[in-house]
């Protein structure tokens, strides 16, 4: 169990455990074991070479998850930044068309006025020349 991570597949073909402790030596490439009924015999160094291809392996996860983790935040971090961002250049659009709008409304209006003005001008010199 405690070297079954370096192949999870081996608990899928209903092996005994045995026959998995075989797979996992010949996929660590160890020679010189000898298999009992519930020991395994290993040569000098060999229990230090699973316990670093077992290393490997879980730091390899580790690696992965960090890395998937890290993604999630900076995905999540951009989304929010992108959201404050939209936000900010929705209120500045915003702030702009309004002060558009009062311009134009101003315009309109000041050219009511003068249009009112030449008119009342233009009565007033009218009835100078009668």
């Amino acid at each position: 169990e405690r070297f079954g991570l370096l192949d999870p597949s081996l608990y899928d073909q209903g092996l005994d455990e045995s026959q998995m402790c075989e797979k996992l030596l010949s996929l660590a490439s160890l020679e010189g074991h000898q298999i009992g009924k519930t020991k395994i015999f290993l040569k000098g160094g060999q229990m230090a070479m699973m316990d670093k291809l077992r290393t490997e392996k879980m730091n390899q996860a580790a690696t992965m998850i960090a890395r998937h983790m890290m993604t999630f935040v900076a995905k999540k971090n951009f989304k929010k930044k992108k959201d404050a961002i939209v936000t900010i250049q929705s209120g500045a659009r915003s702030m702009f068309a309004r002060k558009l709008f009062n311009q134009k409304r101003n315009k309109r209006a000041a050219t009511k006025i003068q249009s009112a003005y030449r008119g009342h001008k233009a009565f007033a010199a009218y009835n100078k020349q009668k």
